[in-house]
């Protein structure tokens, strides 16, 4: 009896690590997923970012206009509100792109289950901070930012769950706020060197 109930607490132990091997593995076609939704958004992200490039025929319009006309500078200051939006569309879209490809990398980046935990912890605000964000200029892409939203969540439960992990929100929320500080340098560094004329105009404005 003791000879059976020792192969019987083997079989139950063999029996518990192919169950975390399903697991693991179930974990890869998520992250492919998620992967794969992130491309799409980029993607698409990307395309309306590219509707930017009439910013530039506008200021030149405008500055080519302008005159001590009080008509004129009207007109003038109305094209500047306009493009001002427009910037700001710009720098939340690709700032979105950039955060979105960091989230990506860090997926890739990481080789096993303790990996994917430190890798998704801060993603989570990340997704977030973008979904809120991109909602006021590109609200068609709420659906889909909150989708991979839900599929990294479900990765970084299960994920705990099988390294038995603990998650320090208050440290994940804090790197999540350094990614996004960096993302935000990257958008303004890129919007500076794609589109200087209008970079000129907003300095202008604001001394």
């Amino acid at each position: 009896m003791r000879i059976k109930s020792k192969w019987i607490k083997s079989e139950s132990m063999l029996e518990e690590q192919k169950g975390l091997m399903v697991k693991t593995i179930a974990l890869k076609p998520r992250i492919e997923i998620a992967l794969n939704n992130i491309k799409n958004e980029v993607t698409k992200l990307a395309y309306i970012y590219t509707e930017l490039g009439m910013i530039e025929m506008k200021i030149r319009e405008s500055t080519n206009s302008y005159s001590l006309n009080d008509d004129t500078s009207r007109h003038g200051n109305i094209n500047h509100a306009e493009l001002f939006q427009s910037r700001r569309k710009g720098m939340t879209i690709i700032m979105s792109m950039i955060s979105l490809e960091i989230v990506a990398d860090r997926l890739k980046t990481a080789k096993d289950i303790s990996e994917v935990v430190n890798a998704l912890a801060p993603t989570i605000a990340i997704m977030k901070s973008i979904r809120s964000a991109l909602i006021r200029y590109v609200s068609s892409t709420q659906e889909e930012i909150s989708d991979i939203c839900e599929i990294l969540e479900l990765v970084l439960m299960d994920s705990c769950q099988l390294s038995n992990g603990v998650l320090d929100f208050k440290e994940a929320n804090q790197e999540a706020i350094m990614l996004l500080n960096d993302a935000h340098m990257m958008a303004e560094q890129k919007m500076r060197e794609e589109f200087p004329d209008l970079t000129k105009i907003f300095s202008k404005r604001v001394s």
